[in-house]
């Protein structure tokens, strides 16, 4: 027997009703979990991708904090961007997206 996948992607979560967790409402849990989905996804890409450049060069590192700073406010900067397109297209399929 075959299951139900998700793949209505932001839209699912939307519109559904969740319960608040611990005092978060559920749009919040919502949006922290396709944010650090996408900072995770984005860290684990960037990893592979310094690995494979390993090979052919060398890195140095000048300033460890400040090198992981930039790279956790961009990853969680993208994530939030990656989100709102997310919803953006979300309504333009629904028919209720920004009309000038």
């Amino acid at each position: 027997m075959a299951t139900p996948r998700h793949t209505g992607g932001v839209g699912a979560f939307i519109g559904s009703q969740l319960a608040p967790i611990h005092g978060y409402s559920y749009m919040q849990v919502i949006v922290l979990g396709f944010v650090s989905g996408g900072v995770l996804r984005g860290l684990l890409v960037g990893a592979l991708v310094l690995v494979v450049s390993l090979f052919f060069t060398h890195l140095v590192v000048y300033n460890a904090l400040v090198l992981l700073s930039a790279i956790t406010l961009t990853s969680v900067l993208f994530g939030c961007i990656a989100l709102f397109v997310g919803v953006i297209l979300w309504l333009f399929r629904q028919g209720i997206g920004m009309r000038v």
